[in-house]
């Protein structure tokens, strides 16, 4: 296997303002024949500080995606058993499958998209009185594709099916937003707090499956 991994960052800024962007790529080809696992991640940040205003806007996407049809790697098999049969085909192996063909002929695939924001806003309207609010939203979008080759023991069924492909597609969606008003004070030795606010949130999950059956190879 392989690992690679590449890192980049730059921030600075000017007068009020400032920013800060970072990116990170990963690439694992692991030990185990087929599988693979590579991953995105970034991040940018914005500012604005003067006396009265402060904004801050955050943005985070990444991706990731994995593939591992070589779900046996670790599975005890008798080694006088041959991975090829005399005519140079794959062995077959009852019940789960010649390890060697189902990492060769299955798919098992991961792909997830995500995205994390938030803006976040202070405004003083007088020295003692501050507005605040806060908006923050997570998506995710993950999608995966499975596959059973009817051409090893792993897509051959019991009710004669040869083959079996699996769909997935699961999406999130999360937001908040806040809002306050903030207000303090101090007479002599006493001091005066009130907070006044509100929140509200919310979630939407979307999920699909697809399945078919009884075909040998994808």
């Amino acid at each position: 296997g392989s690992f690679y991994r590449y890192n980049l960052g730059v921030s600075g800024g000017i007068s009020n303002f400032n920013y800060r962007v970072s990116a990170s790529y990963q690439i694992n080809n692991e030990s185990q024949v087929n599988n693979s696992f590579n991953n995105f991640n970034s991040a940018i940040s914005l500012g604005y500080n003067s006396e009265k205003l402060s904004i801050a806007l955050k943005v985070q996407p990444s991706l990731t995606e994995k593939n591992d049809p070589n779900t046996l790697f670790n599975f005890a098999v008798d080694p006088t058993i041959p991975v090829f049969d005399e005519d140079g085909n794959f062995t077959p192996f009852p019940s789960f499958g010649n390890p060697v063909a189902v990492a060769n002929q299955n798919r098992r695939e991961a792909r997830t998209f995500a995205l994390l924001t938030s803006a976040n806003l202070t405004y003083y309207i007088k020295p003692n009185l501050k507005f605040n609010t806060l908006f923050g939203m997570d998506f995710s979008e993950k999608n995966e594709d499975r596959f059973f080759s009817g051409l090893n023991g792993s897509g051959q069924f019991n009710d004669g099916d040869l083959g079996r492909r699996i769909l997935r597609e699961r999406n999130t969606t999360r937001w908040n937003w806040s809002a306050s008003l903030l207000y303090n004070n101090s007479i002599k030795n006493h001091n005066f707090d009130a907070l006044a606010g509100l929140e509200t949130r919310s979630e939407a999950i979307e999920f699909s499956l697809a399945r078919g059956d009884d075909f040998e190879d994808f």
